[in-house]
């Protein structure tokens, strides 16, 4: 909604506001009914008009509704450039390498130490023995197995691969961007074509009519004429659609629907050009496509690896301050804590591993 609709409000709320009986007759008791309850209604519905032309207005000064403004002369290397920076799947594949580096951050790191702390033997009663004892001290586990070099292994190599579907993405809309920008160009001139051949005809057709009222020539010949005109007319109509159809698929393309091209700057026979063989055959080896499934491949059999080293459980060291008050003495306690892998000893993700790796 604009500015341009205050206009109209108006004149529906100078409609609403009209009497229902303008002639004044008094009419029937339930024509004067209806009338009231129609008046209700009205009252009810004006009162949003004047809050809605304000905020209309207040909108329209501050500039905060725009119009779109249409792109003009957009050459391919700006729109590659805007696509690169705006498209939301480019954005996406950004986030999910971030993501991925953030995992293999916190994959290496060792866990927390635990605080620990205690009293026991304390009396129930105020008559109790003085048996107290006192706890404090350090829990640490510790991971073995190497299980954080190698937890830290495969998250690096799954960012690897999601370094590499950036690529990818990456490619295929520049690729998708080039197709369409060229496609838009190639409709851009054939409608700036049609729209010379239009204007030729139009004068031809000008001419022999003129020739038809003067007597140099047969009405036949201004109906053929015409014909003509009106065929490439229809062809220049077709082309504009056409035209309008590929501005909003190369729109789309870059990652804006709503984005408004107005013209477009190139060589058609550039837009067109075809990579040499020798071009293709030298860049075959770097394809993206083919590194992100090498590392892929890397990757599962890196989380096999990982889901093996997460057999061997976490060991617990404690080291702990111990003050018994009956002998007044201190003493220092070292414990070892090591789970026994009886019945967990990760075989499901060992299974998953390795079946995501065939997969």
């Amino acid at each position: 909604m604009n500015s341009s609709l205050i206009p109209i409000l108006l004149s529906r709320m100078a409609c609403m506001a009209r009497p229902e009986n303008p002639s004044g007759l008094p009419g029937t008791p339930l024509h004067r009914l209806q009338a009231r309850r129609r008046g209700k209604r009205n009252l009810l519905a004006m009162a949003w008009v004047p809050s809605l032309i304000l905020s209309l207005s207040l909108r329209a000064a501050d500039g905060s509704i725009q119009p779109a403004v249409p792109v003009d002369s957009l050459t391919l290397e700006r729109a590659t450039e805007i696509a690169e920076r705006t498209h939301p799947q480019l954005a996406e594949a950004h986030a999910l390498v971030d993501a991925a580096a953030g995992r293999a951050e916190q994959a290496g790191r060792l866990p927390n130490p635990e605080l620990v702390s205690g009293a026991q033997q304390l009396p129930a009663s105020a008559g109790g023995s003085n048996q107290r004892e006192y706890i404090a001290g350090l829990s640490q586990p510790i991971p073995l197995g190497g299980r954080l070099g190698k937890a830290r292994a495969a998250e690096l190599l799954d960012k690897e691969v999601r370094v590499h579907g950036l690529e990818v993405i990456r490619r295929n809309l520049r690729r998708l961007v080039h197709s369409s920008f060229a496609t838009a160009l190639y409709q851009e001139e054939a409608f700036r074509i049609l729209s010379q051949m239009t204007s030729h005809h139009d004068k031809a057709t000008t001419a022999a009519r003129a020739r038809v009222e003067a007597g140099d020539a047969p009405s036949e010949e201004l109906a053929r004429v015409e014909l003509e005109a009106a065929r490439v007319r229809a062809e220049q109509q077709r082309a504009g659609a056409l035209r309008d159809q590929s501005r909003a698929a190369l729109a789309a393309a870059m990652g804006n629907p709503q984005m408004l091209i107005g013209s477009l700057s190139g060589n058609l026979a550039e837009a067109f050009e075809l990579p040499a063989l020798q071009e293709l055959s030298s860049e075959l080896a770097a394809q993206p496509q083919l590194r992100q499934a090498e590392a892929e491949v890397r990757a599962s059999h890196a989380r096999i690896v990982l889901a093996r080293a997460e057999r061997i459980p976490d060991v617990k060291v404690e080291a702990l301050y111990h003050r018994m008050d009956s002998l007044r003495e201190n003493t220092v306690d070292i414990g070892l804590s090591i789970p026994l892998p009886l019945f967990n000893r990760n075989q499901g993700r060992i299974r998953e591993a390795r079946a995501e790796a065939v997969a």
